[in-house]
């Protein structure tokens, strides 16, 4: 009883690494509960071992390579750069490889061995289902904080590559599952999940992520052919399988889409462009980081020191305010810590667990293990293969079920020799061994050791309670804090930092101040000692010996944080600041310049302060990196500040800086134009069009900025320039030189440039009208006809051409070709209700009834779908008082906008002109409906229910209207009669 009590515990405990890590964003900010979880569970199997009097242990490829780490790992840690980060890694690794151990130990029935499978399947797959909820919903929270939401599958990662880095280790599993699974409805529900998790690390977007799952994916195969090759019909099988589990991941993808906001298509990720490539940032940061392996080659810089040493080396393509804190190359961080034999582990035990693991896979029989063994191996060789593109074994989530993957796949290959082992009549008794007290002590040991390391939690639960008191504004309670976790962890130097910020501001508040500063240099200096890569510390200390002017030692602290971290604009810019409060002017001037060049948007700030200091143009100007970038922003700032002159002399620099390049002459011709300097514009135009002689549009612009400033005789003379000389120019160059003419009184020019436009474009049909529209000004209707006429036997069929003719015939006293033409416009569609007008006065003329009757019915059939046009018409019923015709056409009207209120309010008014009061109240009624709250409408109706005597409907309406607006005073007065 005690025994199994002891393995629920080591069952629950193994299970918990698996369920809750991935949750809080991969556990990067819980490693304590990490380490206790697993310090826990070796306690019940030591108590268990001890108990029980039976101890049954197997070597395992990675005893030998991970006892050799952990010796390198000592040495590392007494030569790393920054020994206690070194010593956090250390003893993450050592609880790694504890639950390794006890996951191997564990692990030695098959049912144990399928149950954790399907544990991880089943993470995996709710994994998966909840980020595949928040893609849909298009969520940018997980457990209430915000994650990115670039338009993939996050789940409850912040990082869309670790949740794929998470989901590779969990789909090879599921691989193993299914080909090993004797049941169909097992097969099917396993396939089922692995359809899901498949289509969830597509929709991840990962290159990464997926380069890995199909590295690896052929890796199984391989293995997989090579096992069956003798057995066709298995591998077709198996081929079925595989093809119809991608059909339905391709089915997934489809139906549930690639989200809008995504940063990149489907095909990108697959197939990323060149430009892509070129601005990968891996490619820069594995570039840069290659000098730190000949700079620590055979020990390392120290396990986790990489983010310290590297930003000496960090790419100026890398943004300001971002921070490599990892490689995004396990391998490569892995060479810079730990130096090259770090690096040879490492591939030395990587080669003893393929070795281990594939002579017994393809040896064994037994379907089930074999496939979760070969599943195993697949989920670290894609992890592995994802470790050359990013950091996800530095993810605890992630890093816990690689190891307990690992330690299952082990644990099933030892299962397999104990079977072949048995089989073959082999005793397995010599592998059970009594307990003893060396073990007890051992086990001690290694739990003392590990246990040593939660003395730095206690350390920073002082620290913390440390900086409580300091925002509490009681320094020197804080002080005592902080002096009392240096006591428990004296290596880190966070601790000496913050306390020497804490002796720095008491500096600069209370008296003694060269005391206190005294005190932070020697925190400081403390500090440096721990860690003497990371230049915050340089630049603190400067602004310390700064304090106590102590000039030159302030500025080598400010150098030495320049010279260790030389791609941040931020340190530059301080050390300006520091000369020039020394009136230093040339060294601060290369500083600023220095700043500038690297992070451009400093530049307002650094201007400013040269203004308040009054400095001239001549001075500042030098300060300005040589860039056309750097140029055009300078003379942006020098244009908000009113320098104009000097400004057009930088954008001038930038354009000859960027060679001529097109959007440095926009910016100066953007600016010119705030500016009003047509001078200034035509320049640049006239230097564009050299460059492009193609392009008029830049000598139209120069012609029209002289009408910009009306000066309309060299507008005129630049247009017909152009046109001489490009007389097959585009129509509105023709066109804006004719309307020049006719401002300034030249008709005749206007008329013949037309005229000459009109003969390149017959079929123009605005050519037309403005002919007819000049003659139509000078009264010459005969020639404005000739036009018009001109145009019809052009082939234009337009109706506003037959209107325009009429019109132009009735000038001429000529109603019979007048009325021609109306009809001809009928024809062609005309629909405008002027035109039917005019038409109707000329057949009531002729007394020619028939025609009037049928030139309203082709007015509707024009304007079928013009309700505005129809009622037009009703209108015009009503002025010639037709009032039947006006009252149907209007009810057809309301049939097709039932909720028009214009017709319907409208149609009642018809009705009360003839005093039909029902019908009128109906459509009142149905008024007051479409709009309840309108009390004009309320009070018509009353009237009219008054008007027939209808008492109480009225009241009804009165009661409503002072339900709406209490205080009306007509509704109150109507109400009490």
């Amino acid at each position: 009883m005690f025994r199994k009590c002891c393995n629920v515990l080591i069952q629950l405990g193994i299970i918990s690494l698996i369920v809750f890590p991935p949750l809080p964003f991969g556990a990067v900010q819980h490693r304590f509960f990490i380490q206790l979880i697993i310090l826990g569970i070796g306690s019940v199997w030591v108590i268990k071992t001890l108990m029980t009097g039976k101890l049954r242990y197997m070597p395992t490829p990675l005893d030998l390579p991970v006892l050799c780490f952990l010796g390198l790992g000592i040495v590392n840690w007494l030569t790393s750069t920054y020994a206690h980060s070194t010593e956090k890694e250390l003893y993450l690794f050592a609880n790694y490889i504890l639950l390794y151990v006890l996951v191997v130990q564990h692990l030695k029935t098959t049912r144990r061995i399928i149950g954790l499978a399907f544990i991880i399947l089943l993470v995996g797959s709710g994994e998966s289902l909840f980020g595949l909820f928040q893609y849909l919903q298009g969520a940018t929270t997980v457990l209430g904080y915000e994650t990115p939401n670039i338009g993939t599958v996050n789940a409850t990662y912040f990082n869309h590559n670790h949740f794929a880095g998470f989901l590779i280790l969990v789909i090879p599993i599921a691989l193993g599952l299914l080909f090993g699974a004797a049941h169909l409805e097992k097969k099917f529900f396993v396939f089922i999940l692995l359809a899901l998790l498949g289509a969830t690390l597509v929709l991840t977007l990962s290159r990464g992520g997926l380069l890995s799952f199909f590295l690896s994916s052929g890796f199984f195969g391989f293995c997989l052919s090579i096992k069956h090759i003798q057995h066709s019909d298995s591998w077709r099988k198996y081929l079925v399988v595989l093809l119809v589990l991608m059909i339905c991941i391709g089915f997934y993808v489809a139906w549930i889409g690639i989200s809008p906001i995504a940063h990149r298509s489907l095909f990108e990720t697959f197939f990323p462009n060149r430009m892509t490539v070129e601005e990968e940032i891996r490619f820069q940061l594995w570039k840069n980081a290659l000098p730190l392996i000949k700079e620590f080659p055979l020990f390392g810089s120290g396990l986790g020191t990489f983010h310290d040493v590297f930003l000496r080396y960090r790419p100026e393509s890398l943004a300001q305010e971002r921070q490599a804190f990892h490689a995004h190359n396990d391998y490569l961080e892995l060479l810079i810590e730990m130096g090259i034999p770090g690096l040879l582990l490492a591939l030395w035990a990587m080669s003893r667990v393929y070795h281990y693991v594939l002579a017994s896979y393809f040896q064994t029989k037994d379907p089930l293990l074999a496939s979760l063994a070969l599943g195993g191996l697949t989920s670290c060789t894609a992890i592995w293969i994802h470790s050359f593109f990013d950091f996800n074994l530095q993810i605890p989530a992630n890093a816990l079920l690689f190891y307990i993957i690992l330690a299952m796949t082990i644990a099933i290959i030892r299962l397999i020799s104990h079977e072949h082992r048995a089989k073959h009549g082999e005793t397995q008794q010599k592998d059970v061994h009594r307990p003893s007290w060396k073990f007890a002590f051992l086990a001690l040991i290694v739990f003392i050791l590990l246990a040593f390391n939660f003395r730095t939690n206690l350390a920073y639960q002082y620290f913390s309670k440390a900086r409580t008191l300091e925002i509490q504004y009681s320094p020197f309670e804080a002080i005592q804090w902080y002096q009392k976790a240096k006591r428990i962890d004296n290596a880190n130097a966070l601790f000496s930092e913050s306390l020497a910020k804490l002796y720095t501001e008491l500096g600069k508040t209370t008296p003694h101040a060269e005391k206190w500063y005294h005190l932070a240099i020697l925190e400081y200096q403390q500090a440096l000692t721990l860690n003497a890569y990371y230049p915050a510390y340089y630049y603190q200390l400067g602004w310390v010996y700064a304090a106590l002017e102590m000039e030159q030692k302030a500025v080598d602290a400010f150098k030495q944080a320049i010279a260790l971290n030389p791609r941040i604009a931020f340190y530059y810019e301080n050390l300006g600041d520091y000369y020039f409060s020394f009136d230093l002017i040339e060294p601060s001037l290369k500083m600023y310049q220095e700043a500038i060049r690297l992070d451009p948007p400093r530049m307002q700030n650094v201007f400013k302060r040269f203004q308040e200091y009054g400095l001239t143009y001549a001075k500042y100007q030098h300060m300005i990196p040589e860039g056309a970038e750097y140029r055009e922003q300078f003379a942006t700032l020098l244009k908000q500040q009113g320098d104009w002159e000097h400004s057009k002399q930088e954008y001038r620099h930038a354009i000859e800086l960027s060679g001529g390049q097109a959007e440095y002459y926009q910016a100066m011709l953007s600016a010119c134009q705030t500016k009003n300097d047509f001078d200034c514009m035509r320049t640049l135009w006239q230097e564009l069009w050299q460059q492009s002689p193609e392009n008029l549009d830049y000598q139209v612009k120069i012609a029209e900025s002289f009408a910009s400033q009306q000066q309309w005789a060299q507008a005129i003379t630049h247009y017909e320039t152009l046109l001489r000389e490009h007389p097959n120019s585009e129509t509105k160059i023709y066109r804006r030189l004719a309307e020049l003419y006719r401002q300034q009184g030249r008709e005749k020019d206007a008329l013949q440039l037309y005229t000459r436009l009109l003969e390149q474009l017959p079929t123009e049909l605005s050519l037309y009208h403005e002919i007819a529209g000049m003659y139509r000004q000078q009264q010459d209707w005969q020639a404005a006809i000739e036009i018009y006429d001109r145009a019809l036997a052009s082939g234009l069929t337009q109706p506003e051409l037959s209107s325009q003719l009429g019109e132009l015939y009735l000038k001429t006293n000529n109603p019979r070709q007048a009325l021609e033409a109306y009809e001809q416009a009928i024809q062609s569609g005309e629909t405008r209700f002027a035109t039917y007008q005019t038409i109707e006065q000329l057949y009531q003329a002729q007394n020619n009834t028939v025609a009037l009757d049928f030139l309203w019915e082709n007015y509707l059939v024009a304007n079928r779908q013009n309700p505005a046009a129809i009622f037009q018409l009703v209108q015009h019923y009503v002025a010639r008082g037709e009032w039947l015709k006006a009252v149907t056409l209007s009810k057809e009207l309301i049939a097709n906008a039932p909720t028009n209120v214009t017709y319907r309010s409208f149609l009642a008014g018809l009705y009360e002109q003839k005093m039909m009061w029902y019908e009128a109240i109906e459509q009142w009624e149905k008024l007051s409906k479409l709009n309840a709250q309108n009390l004009d409408y309320k009070m018509h109706l009353a009237a009219l229910y008054e008007q027939v005597n209808q008492a109480e409907n009225a009241r009804r309406q009165y009661r409503q209207i002072l339900q709406i607006q209490p205080n009306h005073p007509q509704a109150q007065q109507r109400l009490v009669r």
